[in-house]
């Protein structure tokens, strides 16, 4: 619902999804306890961010593109430990 109430019609962003798994068709997530990195707390499966979308107010979405992000320049915090890593994420880009 944040996202609704700040984006100017239009949202786009990167998510994680849950593997594809055919006999899963309702809404469902699990939580990333592993992630370690304070902002995804949550992992989806397609269903579940659908739900998500539309519980915020966007009647309209895209979330079949994937993307692949790279680390150009990996942060590590003090004690040498870095969350930097390749990743690939679903593209989500919505319209109100």
């Amino acid at each position: 619902m944040a996202a609704h109430s700040v984006c100017n019609h239009l949202l786009i962003a990167t998510r994680y999804l849950l593997p594809d798994n055919s006999n899963q068709s309702e809404p469902l997530m699990l939580m990333n306890e592993g992630a370690g990195d304070g902002i995804t707390w949550w992992v989806p499966n397609r269903p579940c961010l659908i739900q998500w979308l539309k519980a915020a107010g966007f009647s309209s979405f895209d979330i079949e593109r994937t993307i692949r992000l790279t680390v150009d320049k990996p942060y590590k915090d003090e004690t040498g430990r870095s969350s930097a890593v390749d990743q690939v994420q679903r593209l989500v880009h919505t319209y109100l």
